[in-house]
């Protein structure tokens, strides 16, 4: 029995290792690529947003696609340790980086049903 449950430990452990890669679809990576051109991540050193702006590279991880009324598109996405969400309207191209961005423009994301 203790040997079963040292198996299973095992397993879990050597599964969790394994890099988690996002949604592979067509769409995904056309986001990627968006997400890639066109986001930052912005961190805070001493409340200096400035000094640390880095691109986003490739290293970006879709985690999911939700589609939304008035054609909205939102992706939860993992890039630099930094989860979020971004925004796509695919009835006039607007992409917006970020919640916080998305909410100050007075947007709300409402799933489809």
């Amino acid at each position: 029995m203790q040997r079963m449950f040292a198996l299973a430990a095992l397993a879990a452990m050597v599964a969790g290792c394994q890099a988690h890669t996002g949604l592979m679809t067509p769409e995904a990576q056309q986001f990627k690529r968006l997400i890639a051109e066109r986001c930052i991540v912005a961190t805070s050193v001493g409340g200096n947003y400035e000094k640390d702006k880095r691109q986003i590279g490739e290293d970006v991880i879709i985690n999911s696609i939700d589609h939304g009324k008035n054609g909205w598109i939102r992706m939860d996405a993992t890039t630099k340790a930094v989860r979020g969400n971004m925004y796509l309207n695919s009835d006039t191209g607007l992409f917006i980086c970020g919640a916080e961005n998305f909410s100050d423009r007075g947007l709300t994301f409402e799933p489809l049903e």
